[in-house]
C-alpha cells in the first residue's frame, strides 16, 4: 500500500479485507426506508460492503461466505433479509394490513467476462417455510467509457417472485377486500415481476470516491397488472450515490 493508505484508521483493523460505502438518492420499487412498494419513490438510501478472504458483509448481499472470489467471478450464499412491506408506506396497501420481513437464505453470482466492460449478475432468495417467499433477479451492466474520468453504463435487469411472494405483495385475499374495497387476486402460480433499464454515468472523483447517476424505467408485467393494487405500469427510476473505497485490498 501506498503511503495515503497506510495513513487510513480502518487499515490496521481490517488488513487484506475491503470496505466500501455508498450513500445517495435512490427511485425504486424496493426502498429501505419503507419496504417494498408499488409507487416508487425517490429517498435516501445507503449500503455498506466488507469483504475478506472468506466472506462478506454488506446490505444488499447479507452475511455470508465465498463459493468464489476473483477479479472477473464473485459468488457467494448468505443468509440476507426479504423486504416486507406495510400500509401506512403506500396508498396502495391501506387496508391490507402489515407483512413483516424475514431473514432469507441468499445465493448470487457476478461475472465479469471483459473486465469493466460487461458485469450478468444473477441473485436468489428463499424465506423460511410455511410461507417460502422466494425472489429472483438476473441482469447485464455493460460499461462504456467516455471522456476523462467519465464512464456511460447501461443496466438492464429482470425480476421473478413465486406464488407465495406474489400473494405478499401484489395479492388481495377475501377478508382483505373486505377491509381495502379492492377485488380478490389470489395468484396459484408465479412469474415476472418487473423490468428495468438504467443509462446512467459514473464520475471519478478521484481514486476512491465514484459519483453515479442513472435514469431509467420500470415495467411491470402484464400478468402483474392483473392486481388490483397496481397503478401505472411504466414508471421513472433514478440514482444519485456516492462510492467510496474506505479499504482497498
Amino acid at each position: 500500500m501506498g503511503a495515503g493508505a497506510q495513513s487510513n484508521p480502518f487499515a490496521g483493523l481490517l488488513g487484506g479485507a475491503a470496505l466500501e460505502l455508498s450513500y445517495g438518492l435512490n427511485q425504486s420499487n424496493l426502498s429501505l426506508l419503507r419496504g417494498v412498494v408499488i409507487d416508487a419513490k425517490l429517498e435516501p438510501t445507503v449500503d455498506f460492503k466488507l469483504e475478506t478472504k472468506r466472506g462478506f458483509v454488506s446490505l444488499q448481499n447479507g452475511v455470508g461466505l465465498w463459493i468464489s472470489h476473483s477479479a472477473a467471478l464473485k459468488s457467494g450464499v448468505s443468509l440476507n433479509y426479504m423486504l416486507g412491506r406495510h400500509q401506512s408506506t403506500d396508498v396502495h396497501y391501506q387496508g391490507l394490513g402489515d407483512k413483516s420481513g424475514s431473514v432469507d437464505v441468499y445465493a448470487f453470482a457476478e461475472w465479469q467476462p471483459i473486465l469493466d466492460a460487461v458485469t450478468l449478475y444473477a441473485n436468489a432468495a428463499s424465506t423460511p417455510a410455511p410461507v417460502q417467499r422466494e425472489f429472483a433477479q438476473a441482469g447485464v451492466t455493460l460499461g462504456i467509457p467516455m471522456l476523462d474520468h467519465w464512464n456511460a453504463f447501461v443496466d438492464l435487469n429482470q425480476t421473478w417472485g413465486n406464488a407465495p411472494y406474489w400473494q405478499t405483495y401484489y395479492g388481495v385475499s377475501a377478508q382483505q377486500q373486505a377491509t381495502s374495497m379492492k377485488a380478490v387476486f389470489m395468484p396459484t402460480s408465479g412469474g415476472a415481476l418487473y423490468q428495468s433499464k438504467t443509462l446512467g454515468g459514473v464520475y471519478s472523483v478521484n481514486k476512491s470516491t465514484d459519483l453515479i447517476l442513472g435514469l431509467g424505467t420500470l415495467e411491470a408485467s402484464p400478468g402483474l397488472m392483473l392486481s388490483p393494487l397496481m397503478g401505472a405500469r411504466t414508471q421513472h427510476t433514478a440514482v444519485i450515490m456516492i462510492n467510496q473505497k474506505l479499504i482497498a485490498q
